[in-house]
């Protein structure tokens, strides 16, 4: 293996990991938000009756 392929793939690591952690994130964040909009629904519901 050539130097060059050993330093590209170094890079490639720290790069993955911030992207699998930004989708972690996004992912999260939409479910946190989903899960808020789902207590709020019951609430409304009882409300208007």
């Amino acid at each position: 293996m050539s130097p060059s392929a050993i330093r590209s793939r170094g890079d490639d690591g720290p790069y993955l990991h911030l992207l699998a952690l930004l989708c972690h994130l996004s992912t999260s964040l939409a479910h946190v938000m989903f899960a808020s909009m789902l207590a709020n629904l019951p609430i409304r519901g009882t409300h208007a009756f």
